[in-house]
């Protein structure tokens, strides 16, 4: 797939039964689709990391990738 926005988050370091939680809540694969994906740290640093995706995406596109509500 080609990157249409950056996505600003924060990255952690889980044990398998955390993983699992989060596969749980997030409704892989039905809702969100877990893919493993590079990622840039702030220092530059390219690390692979699980990311979900919405199997429907839908709504905009937000261009900074910061996804903070608008106040």
């Amino acid at each position: 797939n080609n990157p249409i926005s950056p996505i600003h988050g924060e990255l952690y370091l889980v044990d398998d039964a955390t993983f699992a939680d989060l596969d749980r809540l997030e409704g892989h694969p039905v809702f969100y689709r877990r893919h493993l994906t590079k990622v840039a740290l702030e220092d530059g640093t390219m690390r692979s990391a699980w990311m979900y995706f919405a199997v429907h995406p839908h709504g905009p596109i937000w261009e900074t990738g910061r996804y903070e509500r608008e106040r």
